[in-house]
Formats: structure tokens, sequence, C-alpha cells
């Protein structure tokens, strides 16, 4: 599998902030990407040289990897199942996407209104 990187600037959101720009180096490597903000590094790295921001494939689940403080080996490691668009909460009656805290549960499934759970339970 062949390496790639790719350059690319970043700038400032925020219109209430003084404007800045960092230059990202980007790298796609053995079925990893890596992100190289200029600036930014990792403990074990040397100035320039650290790759503090990762996203890969582990055991079967896609995860961040990010080295978010230079002083730290560890990096901080963000399951990322949960952003799933197949996660999305969804009425287990009519389909409609729920919020958890406006959901009716029975026997552990969601549904979005009474109706919708009488109707379940009339189907049973």
């Amino acid at each position: 599998m062949s390496e790639k990187t790719y350059t690319i600037t970043i700038k400032e959101q925020c219109p209430d902030v003084a404007p800045v720009e960092i230059k990202v180096n980007i790298l796609s490597e053995g079925g990893q990407i890596w992100i190289q903000p200029q600036g930014f590094g990792e403990k074990c790295a040397m100035d320039d040289e650290g790759w503090p921001v990762g996203i890969e494939i582990w055991q079967g689940r896609l995860r961040l990897i990010v080295f978010d403080d230079i002083n730290r080996e560890e990096p901080q490691i963000i399951d990322l199942e949960r952003a799933r668009e197949t996660a999305r909460m969804r009425c287990n009656w009519c389909k409609k996407e729920i919020e958890q805290a406006e959901s009716i549960k029975w026997k552990n499934l969601p549904f979005c209104s009474d109706a919708c759970l009488d109707a379940c339970r009339a189907a049973q």
C-alpha cells in the first residue's frame, strides 16, 4: 500500500477572533490516516515529526487516536461506533428518529409515542 501526504491550510472559524491559519499535513499510510498540524506533536516524536491525530479501524471499530498532551505518551482513544448512522435512535414501530429524553421504553425498545407503543403491543 502506498503512502500519500497532502498539505492543506485550516483557518479560524470564529469571526470574533483574529484570523489564524495552520498548515496541516495529512498522511494516508497502511490503512490509517494521520494528521500533523504545524507546531503540534506528540511526546515521543521530535519537533515537526509528530502526528498527534489519527483515525483507524481497530478490531472492526472505527476510532480516533488523539495525542492531546505533548507531555504524556498515552493518547486519548475515541471509539466512533456510536457515531454510526445506524446508531440513530428510532421508534421501534414507525422508525421516526427520536431523542433519548422523549422516548418511551417497552421491553428495552424505544417508541416515540404511546400510540406507536400501543400499535406494537396490539400486533404482538
